[in-house]
C-alpha cells in the first residue's frame, strides 16, 4: 500500500489546473460521501473510470478517511478493459463497504485512465448533485504555491465547503478569503496529516454573511489538491468550485527523465569538455538517478568515469546528500520551480575547497553557473555546464529525434567558438541549424546579446555578453558563455 501512496510524492510539481478529463496514472477524487449531510440532504456517490488505452488497466482504489492519517489505508482493486468505462455505482459502500462515510479517493493505475464521479443528493424522491473529477498530479499544490478558488458564496441564500487532500507527507496550509475586489475577509490554518482528506466550511475561515468569495489555498509545507462546493440552502443543490494554479511556472519532475548533452566551461582557465547527464525517475519508489558524465581535464585532472547521484523526490523539490569519487560531498537542493543549488566539499581533487552552483533544469535544458573556490586563499574560478534535452521522454521540433541535425552526425550537434580569444556572439559559428523554441542558444551577432526567451521568473539578460548564456540567480546579470549544445 505504501509503495501505491508514494506515487504521487514525484508527481507534485505543477502545470495550470486542468480545464478537463485528464488521463492519468494517479488521480485524486477531492471529495467523496455517503450518508447524511447538513439540513436535510442525504449524499451518494457514483464513480466512472475510463480506459480509452489498448491496455487493460489494473486500478488501486484508496479510501481517504476525513482528518487521518492514510498512510496505511485500506485499498481496493478493479480492472477496467481496454476501451472500456466501469461503472462504479454507490462505490463508498459497494466497494469500501461503507455505510456513512466521509473523505477523498485515490486512484492509482498502471495505464493512464480518467476518472470522474458523481455526489448527489436523494432528497424528495428525486436526485442532485454535482460532479468532482479525479485531479491528476500535475494538479497538485507544493509547498510555496497557492491556488485560487472562485465562485463560492456565503449568506442566507447559499453555503460554501472547502476541500484539501494532502499528499504523502501531510500538509501545512491556509485559506485565505478574499472579497470581489480582492480585500482580505479572514484567514484560517490548518496540518492535515499524510494522505488525509480536509473538509473546512467557509464559516471556519470568514464569519458572518460575506456573500461572494474567492478563496487563497497557500502550501507551506508538503502539499495538497483542493477543490471547493457551493450549495444552495433552500433545494441543497450544489455545484462544483474548481481550484486554479496561481503559478503556472512550476516544473514536473517527471517530465525531466531523458538524456541532457552539452559542454562545460570554465572561464577562468579557458577550459572546456563535453557534458552529459541521463536522468531517470521512479515513481513508485519516489527517487530519481542521475549519470553524469563530464569529458575533458575536469578539475585540472584525467576525464573522469560517469558519475551516478541518487536522490529522493518529495513533494516541492528534491535532495541529494551524497559521496561522490570525483565531486566529494554532494549536498543539492531543487525547488517547485525547477531551480537548483548545490556544493561540494571535501573534494579529493588537490587544491580544491568547494564548489558551489546554481541554476536550473527543466523539460528543454539543464544549465548551472558554478564558482570554484582554492584551497589556501587560491582565489576562485568561475564557469557553466548547459546541456540541452534530447530523450527519451523530450521531443523536440523534429517529433523525437534530435533538436540539431547533421548529414555527417544524428546526434546533437556542438556550437564552438573559432578562437579561444574570440567569445562573443559575433565570434560564433553555427554548425546545425534549430529552430522554434530550440533555438534559444542561438548567437545573435547583430545584438552581441542573449535572447530573451527565458520564463519571466527568471531574470532577463540585456546588454552585451556572449550567447548561450542562463540569467545568473545569484547576480542579477548573465553567466557569460560556454560552448552550448545547440539549442
Amino acid at each position: 500500500m505504501k509503495r501505491h501512496l508514494a506515487l504521487v510524492s514525484i508527481l507534485v510539481l505543477a502545470a495550470a489546473s486542468a480545464a478537463a478529463l485528464t488521463p492519468a496514472t494517479v488521480l485524486v477524487i477531492p471529495a467523496a460521501s455517503r450518508g447524511p449531510g447538513a439540513g436535510t440532504s442525504v449524499w451518494q456517490m457514483d464513480m466512472f473510470l475510463g480506459n480509452a488505452g489498448s491496455q487493460s488497466a489494473n486500478v488501486t482504489m484508496t479510501w481517504l478517511e476525513r482528518n487521518t492519517d492514510n498512510s496505511a489505508a485500506p485499498s481496493v482493486s478493479v480492472t477496467v478493459p481496454a476501451g472500456r468505462t466501469l461503472v462504479l455505482a454507490d462505490v463508498i459502500l459497494d466497494r469500501f463497504g461503507i455505510d456513512a462515510g466521509s473523505g477523498a479517493i485515490l486512484i492509482t493505475s498502471n495505464v493512464p485512465i480518467t476518472a470522474t464521479s458523481r455526489i448527489y443528493n436523494l432528497q424528495g424522491g428525486v436526485t442532485f448533485g454535482q460532479g468532482f473529477d479525479g485531479l491528476a498530479a500535475p494538479d497538485n499544490t507544493p509547498a510555496g504555491s497557492e491556488r485560487w478558488i472562485t465562485g463560492l458564496r456565503q449568506d442566507g441564500g447559499s453555503r460554501s465547503n472547502l476541500f484539501a487532500v494532502a499528499g504523502p507527507t501531510g500538509a501545512e496550509l491556509s485559506l485565505t478569503a478574499h472579497a470581489p475586489s480582492g480585500s482580505s475577509m479572514g484567514s484560517a490554518s490548518f496540518t492535515v496529516p499524510p494522505w488525509g482528506a480536509l473538509y473546512a466550511p467557509l464559516t471556519d475561515v470568514v464569519g458572518g454573511s460575506p456573500g461572494d468569495v474567492t478563496v487563497v489555498a497557500a502550501v507551506s509545507s508538503g502539499s495538497a489538491w483542493f477543490a471547493g462546493s457551493r450549495i444552495d440552502q433552500a433545494s441543497g443543490d450544489p455545484f462544483t468550485a474548481a481550484a486554479a494554479a496561481a503559478d503556472p511556472t512550476l516544473v514536473n519532475p517527471a517530465d525531466l527523465g531523458g538524456t541532457y548533452v552539452g559542454n562545460w566551461f570554465n572561464e577562468t582557465f579557458k577550459s572546456t569538455g563535453s557534458a552529459q547527464m541521463t536522468l531517470s525517475v521512479d515513481p513508485v519508489a519516489s527517487t530519481f538517478s542521475a549519470t553524469v558524465d563530464l569529458g575533458g581535464n575536469v578539475f585540472g585532472g584525467a576525464d573522469p568515469p560517469p558519475q551516478t547521484f541518487t536522490g529522493t523526490l518529495e513533494p516541492g523539490g528534491g535532495t541529494i546528500e551524497l559521496t561522490s569519487q570525483l565531486f566529494g560531498t554532494v549536498s543539492a537542493t531543487l525547488d517547485a520551480r525547477g531551480r537548483m543549488w548545490s556544493s561540494l566539499t571535501n573534494l579529493p581533487a588537490a587544491g580544491i575547497d568547494r564548489v558551489d552552483s546554481n541554476g536550473f533544469i527543466t523539460p528543454e535544458e539543464a544549465v548551472f553557473g558554478y564558482t570554484i573556490t582554492f584551497s589556501g586563499g587560491g582565489g576562485t574560478a568561475t564557469g557553466m555546464v548547459a546541456a540541452g534535452a534530447m530523450g527519451p521522454y523530450h521531443r523536440g521540433d523534429s517529433g523525437g529525434r534530435p533538436c540539431c541535425s547533421s548529414s555527417r552526425n544524428a546526434s546533437v550537434r556542438r556550437l564552438r567558438p573559432r578562437s579561444r580569444s574570440s567569445r562573443r556572439a559575433s565570434s560564433w559559428s553555427r554548425s546545425a541549424r534549430c529552430s522554434g523554441s530550440l533555438a534559444r542558444f542561438s548567437p545573435d551577432s547583430r545584438t552581441s546579446s542573449c535572447r530573451s526567451p527565458w520564463p519571466r521568473s527568471r531574470p532577463s539578460c540585456s546588454g552585451p555578453t556572449t550567447t548561450g548564456c542562463a540569467p545568473g540567480f545569484g547576480s542579477g546579470g548573465c553567466w557569460r558563455c560556454s560552448p552550448c549544445c545547440c539549442r
